[in-house]
């Protein structure tokens, strides 16, 4: 049986993916994984992936809440709809009244490049996650914008594996070979052991250094979980605030596979 890894540029595409049966199963955002299912995309959800904290870091001395974002300030984050962004907007909704309140302030790029728009300035914030806001908190000038994630959902799942209907229906036995696979890979990351390999396979390409890159991995906020956590949260906020087009199921059955450890 070939297999064929593919690097998308966003979750979207995977969600694309997956509608036009080009993809078996794949990694998304959970906010993705909202908005597809919302949307009729033929899949569920089969694990939790990462729990990986994100954080909003600013270069403006005067921004030090949300309520001190101005007009022209300018927010960089993956894009509309990203866990990021739902996560941003969960902390508008508690601090400014309004989930869309800072809309108009974001600009869509992706984690490296809003780190160096923050750097040289050309946004006056950033939502990231790791190792992108490690990176910005140890930059002269910068300071972490508080309370952003703890407004939103605290541990919520950053993403989860999907897995086509399609794929599970004509294919049983790729689709159990490819969740049994994911909970190797799962074992094999959170155990201590295999963290120097891991770091050495990966630093180069994320652009740090090993030992920095061994320092994510056995950072304490740093999870890779099976369980899902704050999906039906999550659904729930999208679809009061209009973050997804027709109604979001209420049933956790639409998002899940059989079995699926998830909690709120």
């Amino acid at each position: 049986m070939d297999v064929e890894f593919l690097i998308t540029g966003t979750g979207a595409e995977i969600n694309e993916g997956i509608i036009a049966g080009n993809i078996d199963a794949g990694i998304v955002g959970m906010s993705i994984a909202v908005t597809g299912v919302t949307k009729g995309a033929p899949y569920k959800v089969f694990s939790g992936v990462s729990n990986i904290p994100s954080r909003m870091i600013s270069n403006t001395e005067s921004l030090k809440t949300l309520a001190d974002v101005t007009t022209s300030d300018r927010i960089a984050l993956v894009s509309l709809g990203s866990i990021g962004h739902i996560l941003l907007s969960m902390a508008a909704k508690k601090q400014l009244g309004d989930a869309h309140a800072l809309d108009n302030n974001i600009m869509g790029m992706s984690h490296p490049d809003g780190l160096q728009a923050l750097i040289s300035g050309s946004v006056q914030a950033h939502m990231t996650t790791f190792p992108y806001f490690m990176i910005e908190e140890n930059t002269p000038g910068m300071h972490e914008v508080p309370n952003i994630v703890e407004d939103g959902i605290p541990g919520v799942s950053t993403t989860v594996n999907i897995i086509n209907n399609k794929t599970q229906e004509n294919n049983p036995q790729l689709a159990e070979a490819v969740i049994k696979a994911f909970a190797e890979a799962m074992s094999y990351i959170n155990d201590e052991k295999n963290h120097d390999a891991i770091a050495e396979s990966l630093y180069e390409s994320e652009g740090v250094t090993k030992e920095e890159m061994l320092a994510y991995l056995k950072h304490p906020d740093v999870r890779f979980d099976t369980t899902v956590t704050g999906l039906m949260t999550l659904a729930r906020f999208m679809d009061d605030e209009g973050f997804v087009e027709g109604d979001a199921p209420t049933d956790p059955a639409a998002y899940f596979l059989a079995n699926v450890g998830y909690k709120d």
